[in-house]
């Protein structure tokens, strides 16, 4: 969803019906600063985080692929009025400008970044497998964004392709000796294709971050139902995406649905794209003062998302020929 349309489907008179506290199960932080987002600490990280995360993919790489400044203005927005730390990119987040040429993200960040680094809680990613090229990805990273850490860096997208013997003498052994080495103060994994992967791979290598899709309508009920209280129990970070995809074509409220997954008990983070500093000030309302929807209500509306659209309009990722943010 672009445009007027993704912020004209999360605005409205709902924010009225939010009151405040923060998902059960989430750990404490100290009390937000006025008319800003809510934090609370991620997992055991012992870092207070927006429960509001920017998701910088390519919502916001397709909304300033050309406008630069504009970029640097809406985070800049982000993280001084609003107090939205959480920052995810990752290495081949792009989108062709006017010229042709590819711009990403990273890039895009770099021009706020090092102005608000100790305000951020920087994440990005990399699809390397091996041990000499997550390295090499997580040295890229940090000279296009001009920092010298990262707050987290994460394996991403993880598959069945991907064996986990193999991971653990490549990626993930990277990932814990630049954890050592404090170059990442964290590290994590991703996947899009089913939260049984996930939950194996924190099972076997206790990574401080996992970030999965958790739809309002559970597709993949793993994702709810064991790999989060897994994480929870753990004490590893959890963090949503895609609460909003899926449902374009549908009478679902995107405030519902952002709601939903905010209020899952012990979620951290959900990440939401945005392209303008509107938008940014919707989400913003949205977690501000933000109090969980009840399990009846959450089952209810989980019912109703089932009704209204299918398990592949749900999980539109796994469709052949994907593109993330974008119809397929």
């Amino acid at each position: 969803m672009q445009g007027t349309d993704r912020r004209g489907f999360l605005r409205g008179a709902f924010w009225a019906g939010l009151g405040a506290s923060v998902a059960p199960g989430a750990g404490r932080a100290a009390e937000p600063a006025a008319g800003q987002v809510d934090r609370h600490l991620l997992g055991s990280t012992g870092r207070e985080v927006s429960i509001y995360g920017l998701g910088l993919g390519s919502v916001f790489c397709g909304a300033f692929k050309d406008d630069r400044d504009g970029a640097a203005a809406m985070l800049q927005r982000a993280i001084e009025v609003h107090g939205i730390n959480y920052w995810d990119s990752a290495d081949d987040y792009s989108a062709k400008n006017k010229a042709g040429e590819t711009v990403f993200s990273e890039d895009l960040v770099a021009g706020i970044l090092p102005r608000v680094r100790d305000k951020v809680f920087m994440v990005s990613k990399t699809n390397a497998r091996s041990y000499d090229g997550f390295k090499k990805s997580v040295e890229k990273t940090l000279k296009k964004l001009g920092t010298d850490h990262l707050d987290c860096y994460h394996l991403h997208c993880l598959t069945m392709r991907d064996k986990l013997d193999t991971l653990e003498v490549g990626a993930v052994k990277a990932a814990r000796e630049l954890k050592e080495q404090k170059v990442l103060r964290h590290w994590g994994m991703t996947s899009h294709l089913g939260a049984k992967l996930l939950l194996e791979a924190a099972r076997r290598f206790d990574p401080d971050i996992v970030t999965c899709p958790y739809p309002a309508g559970r597709p993949d009920p793993v994702a709810e139902d064991q790999l989060l209280p897994h994480l929870v129990e753990k004490k590893i970070g959890a963090v949503a995406i895609k609460p909003l995809r899926g449902a374009r074509n549908s009478d679902l409220k995107g405030t519902d649905l952002v709601r939903y997954t905010l209020s899952l008990p012990g979620m951290g983070v959900v990440l939401v794209g945005a392209d303008s500093l509107a938008h940014i000030d919707d989400l913003a309302a949205l977690a501000t003062g933000f109090k969980p929807m009840p399990h009846e209500e959450r089952h209810a509306l989980s019912e109703s998302v089932r009704l209204a659209v299918s398990y592949e309009q749900q999980t539109p990722w796994l469709r052949p020929g994907y593109i993330d943010g974008r119809i397929a």
